[in-house]
């Protein structure tokens, strides 16, 4: 008797080391009803909340059952404002064709907000508590077209898998087939997070490494913020604070990008582009929104309401590139390289007047020569005056190259000029400026 009951613990202790554990589950599988074509005229003029309920500030949005706009945000369905974005009670984009059958099951995460993109598509939850899918045509400022589709019908399927991975290669993490309220799942597998951010703490965890920060991410205006000073020292990219002007002027990757104290655009390569939210200063700092950090460092940003926090994240798969270059881009780097060279600059000369209480005074002051200035196509620049010599870096300030740091001290700027026997430069500051003939 002894020995049988042994023989059962032992089995019963084998079965339970060595049995894999299954999940049985019921697929919720969405088929899809006919597709219909609609725009939206009615632009919100405004970027959306960040955080909280992305329909509280809202006039009206689209009900897409009636197809008509009403002030109701418990009946909106969608909402697109005239910065490229879309706001819904949960949206993704998927990689599936508009009418193809969806396992909802397959999608846990969505955004409140999400960029359009054309001839993408996108997975959103309705208000009535169900699901749409939306394919973009085409967006501009003052009108959106797509086309969507409504559940059709729904199926259950029951699929029984295992909760255990084996690691198939170097790396590899076994996916838990449940998700734990507050995770965060990343946009791709391909994924990987380079940064990772909770806001109001200042610690900031570096490709698995924590850092300190000298400010912590912070909300403002129901936006999260991210001190710019840990991208750019992560990313490899240079900026400085023109506080005459009150902008950003930053370089990285060979291109330049201009964004001003609460203005809702940036500039890449002097070519505008919309943002949504605004740069801030904060104890000095500069506070940089994530559509910022998606535009110009050209990576995947995930933010977590609930728990609040950040995920920077590189695509392996894809190439980052925060605009793709154009025709005006392209343009735009020839007349700046017709700036390369070594120049002769001439002050023009002037009539100037004084006065006293009987008398007025007229005297022309004559022209001088003397001083050069070479702009290197390196970014560096030496401008030789009478008695020093001014070394510095230039960059990129709209149609013209900027210089930090010329004669008298001050801020200048250098662009291309046509005089009436040759073409030049003009260089200028506030009220003066010099003339430039190409040295050969």
């Amino acid at each position: 008797m002894k020995k049988v009951f042994s023989f059962l613990l032992v089995s019963l202790i084998l079965l339970q080391v060595f049995a894999l554990p299954v999940d049985v589950r019921a697929k919720t599988i969405i088929q899809w009803g006919d597709a219909k074509d609609s725009e939206y005229n009615n632009l919100h003029p405004f970027t959306f909340l960040w955080s909280g309920d992305v329909f509280s500030d809202i006039g009206q949005g689209l009900n897409l059952k009636t197809l008509e706009l009403t002030k109701n945000k418990d009946e909106m369905d969608i909402v697109f404002n005239q910065y490229g974005k879309m706001a819904s009670h949960g949206v993704v984009e998927i990689k599936q064709e508009l009418q193809a059958d969806t396992d909802i099951d397959n999608y846990k995460t969505f955004d409140s907000t999400a960029d359009l993109g054309e001839d993408k598509v996108y997975l959103i939850k309705t208000a009535d508590k169900s699901y749409a899918k939306i394919k973009i045509h085409k967006f501009t400022s003052d009108k959106v077209t797509f086309s969507f589709v409504l559940p059709g019908s729904t199926k259950k399927e029951e699929t029984s898998q295992s909760t255990t991975q084996a690691v198939t290669g170097a790396n590899t993490q076994p996916k838990s087939t449940t998700q734990s309220p507050g995770t965060i799942e990343t946009a791709s597998d391909a994924s990987y997070v380079i940064i990772q951010l909770q806001i109001a703490d200042n610690v900031a965890l570096v490709n698995g490494i924590e850092e300190i920060m000298d400010i912590p991410p912070m909300i403002i205006r129901n936006q999260p913020m991210v001190p710019l000073r840990l991208l750019s020292e992560t990313f490899n990219a240079n900026y400085r604070w023109r506080p005459l002007f009150r902008k950003v002027v930053l370089q990285h990757e060979l291109k330049t990008f201009i964004f001003g104290l609460n203005k809702n655009f940036i500039k890449i390569n002097n070519k505008k582009v919309f943002i949504d939210g605004s740069v801030s200063i904060v104890e000095k700092n500069i506070m940089v929104p994530l559509d910022l950090i998606k535009k110009v460092f050209g990576k995947e940003v995930i933010y977590s309401p609930e728990d609040r926090i950040i995920q920077i994240l590189e695509n392996i798969t894809q190439t980052s590139a925060s605009v793709e270059p154009s025709k005006d881009e392209d343009d735009e780097g020839q007349g700046i390289e017709f700036l390369y060279g070594k120049w002769s600059l001439w002050i023009p000369g002037g009539i100037i007047y004084t006065s006293d209480a009987t008398n007025q005074y007229r005297e022309y002051i004559p022209g001088a020569g003397g001083q050069t200035l070479e702009i290197k196509k390196n970014g560096t620049y030496i401008w030789k005056l009478y008695d020093e010599t001014i070394k510095g870096e230039w960059s990129i300030d709209n149609e013209n190259i900027y210089i930090p740091k010329g004669d008298y001290g001050w801020e200048w700027y250098v662009k291309e000029y046509d005089f009436d026997d040759y073409k030049g430069i003009k260089v200028f500051t506030s009220g003066i400026w010099r003339d430039g003939k190409r040295i050969k």
